[in-house]
């Protein structure tokens, strides 16, 4: 596929059957890898393009038209004559369909050529001012908003309803429009119409089995079918469009960074699941902060230096707070692995690491689900994301620390109290619970964020079927070991309708299965510069989504990129720039989003 320097521009974007084209600010064409050739593109400067089934076509400023790709169908023996534009005319607008094309004469004619079996390439007289195609149907608009179509109507999609529109668009056997009074009207092949949102909108575009329409305030909508895993469904995107880049840091010697955050003095903080936490600042030499990698392994499973934050009062309180896993190996026996929250003071940005103050151990029988994130609230308590340690039944035990998020108060922690219990923790008038769990019912809450409103993100890896992003609010059951997600996890196993035991369990927010080669959500980001959305990503297939949304439901998701290397999880700095920590040596990456 097209993979645009970060240094060109587009003006307008085409995608076909199996390309995707693009033309930039100085004309030029770009166009994806093809079977069909329509990676090679013709040579000059234009100022529209459009994308068919398995061709392309192209307008320059003097109304000159070429097309290229495919120009027969597969089992032809002669050309059809897609591509084939007829000389001498001149055109105000093109566009391509299955195995058509079509323009709009400088007079605002209709001129077609190709595939004509149905009429679909008929030339009729207009005036017209827009032009849409199908797979085997013209359509195109009127000057009173009236709209024309010919080819095939096996599916109605021929017969448009006699409402006046502003704009329209085709799909394979269907036509939608925005109506004159700002609706989305529909017709041709029935699931077009599926779940079309009321409302009004500004735009409307066309796929082959789902239709998006734009919104007034920049957001978009999409409805139709979806394969898996859900049949109908909304998706708002980041307005205007995620101009998507990155720019990758120089940050080699960062083995498998886990955590990024901002140092005081505007350095990025990485750190690196080997035990090392470094300063990095453009045209400065890195600085190592603290580096214990003498106490973790960072390759047995998933242990190693898991996450790090600053006391959120720095300059008062100069302490920097680590969760790492103490790996002991001897001769002939199992690795003894503990999980520890640790205290140690900063002097001259480097961490004085004999005066180490352990405020937390938690014994692990497994080297997964270890944990989870330490990250401090807006009211300045540490909340630290604690896996179940692959022991699953003790997630829902209150009685332990396991599978939980806890929110302790560590301001004047010494060896003899490393921690206090905040007075207004959910379970501390429990006596048959840990007074320091905050919500329970996790299998690996790898990493979790503040967003602006004060609301704990918590990203949950699951076990078979699902990942989920929730909401983990005081006294919140999250539902593991009985929901994965929303779906009853082992059913069998654990007696008929073992969910009506957990009735008043948290919903995720979001939730994806893995049919797209995801695995677990390694990204969590609520708190960046981007009002309003939350960044996920999933650690295999290296995706990256934007959630947006209102209140504490009905968010949606929308992809904005698929790196090429598993992530391990998404962090912002002081400014609120978002930050992609990769797998790759060094991989850490800066992502830029149009605003």
């Amino acid at each position: 596929m097209l993979q645009p320097a970060l240094s060109e521009k587009f003006q307008q974007i085409a995608a076909g059957h199996d390309f995707f084209c693009g033309l930039l600010d100085d004309g030029v064409i770009r166009c994806g890898y093809s079977p069909d050739g329509v990676g090679v593109v013709p040579e000059g400067n234009f100022t529209a393009i459009a994308a068919g089934a398995h061709h392309a076509c192209a307008l320059d400023a003097a109304g000159k038209a070429v097309c290229w790709g495919r120009n027969a169908a597969d089992d032809a023996d002669h050309d059809d004559g897609r591509t084939e534009v007829p000389a001498g005319v001149s055109f105000s607008a093109i566009a391509a369909g299955g195995a058509h094309s079509c323009g709009l004469t400088i007079p605002a004619d209709l001129y077609c050529w190709g595939q004509n079996p149905d009429g679909r390439a008929d030339p009729q007289t207009g005036p017209f001012r827009q032009l849409a195609l199908g797979t085997n149907i013209t359509c195109a608009l009127r000057p009173d908003g009236t709209v024309f179509c010919q080819g095939d109507d096996s599916r109605g999609q021929s017969s448009p309803p006699a409402t006046r529109f502003t704009q329209i668009a085709l799909g394979p056997e269907y036509g939608c429009g925005v109506t004159a009074a700002g609706g989305i009207e529909c017709w041709g092949a029935d699931w077009a119409e599926i779940g079309a949102p009321a409302g009004e909108f500004t735009a409307v575009s066309a796929g082959g089995r789902h239709v998006c329409g734009l919104r007034p305030a920049g957001f978009v909508e999409c409805w139709g079918k979806d394969p898996a895993p859900f049949p109908y469904y909304l998706t708002p995107v980041i307005m205007p469009a995620p101009g998507l880049s990155h720019r990758e840091l120089d940050a080699v010697g960062i083995h498998q960074p886990v955590d990024l955050f901002s140092w005081p003095d505007g350095r990025i903080a990485v750190a690196g699941r080997k035990g090392a936490i470094v300063l990095f600042a453009e045209g400065v030499e890195p600085h190592t902060v603290l580096d214990i990698s003498d106490r973790v392994d960072g390759e047995l499973g998933e242990t190693g230096l898991l996450s790090a934050a600053l006391d959120p009062e720095f300059y008062d309180y100069p302490f920097l707070y680590v969760y790492y896993t103490n790996v002991v190996e001897e001769e002939g026996s199992e690795p003894s692995v503990t999980a520890r929250l640790a205290r140690f003071p900063v002097s001259a940005a480097a961490a004085l690491q004999q005066d180490e103050l352990i405020l937390m151990e938690l014994p692990q029988q497994h080297t997964v689900h270890n944990g989870g994130a330490v990250r401090f609230g807006p009211d300045r308590m540490l909340h630290l994301g604690i896996g179940d340690d692959d022991q699953v039944l003790e997630a829902a035990e209150l009685s332990e620390l396991y599978g939980k998020i806890i929110r302790i108060d560590v301001r004047g922690a010494t060896a003899e109290q490393p921690y206090r219990i905040p007075d207004d923790n959910p379970f501390i008038a429990n006596t048959d619970a840990r007074p320091e769990i905050w919500a329970y019912g996790l299998r690996n809450p790898w990493r979790m964020d503040f967003d602006p409103q004060g609301r704990l993100w918590v990203g949950d890896v699951g076990g078979i079927t699902r990942e989920e992003l929730s909401i983990a609010a005081a006294g919140a059951n999250l539902g593991w070991h009985v929901f994965e997600g929303d779906v009853c996890h082992h059913p069998k196993r654990w007696g008929d309708n073992p969910c009506n035991l957990w009735p008043d369990t948290t919903a995720p927010v979001y939730q994806y299965d893995r049919s797209a080669g995801d695995c677990a959500i390694t990204g969590v980001l609520a708190n960046t510069r981007y009002d309003g959305v939350v960044f996920a990503a999933d650690l295999c297939s290296g995706r990256i989504w934007a959630l947006t949304g209102r209140g504490d439901s009905a968010w949606h998701a929308q992809e904005l990129a698929r790196l090429h290397s598993p992530i391990y999880a998404l962090a912002a700095d002081a400014n609120g720039d978002v930050y992609v920590l990769t797998a790759r040596l060094g991989g850490i990456f800066k992502l830029e989003l149009a605003e």
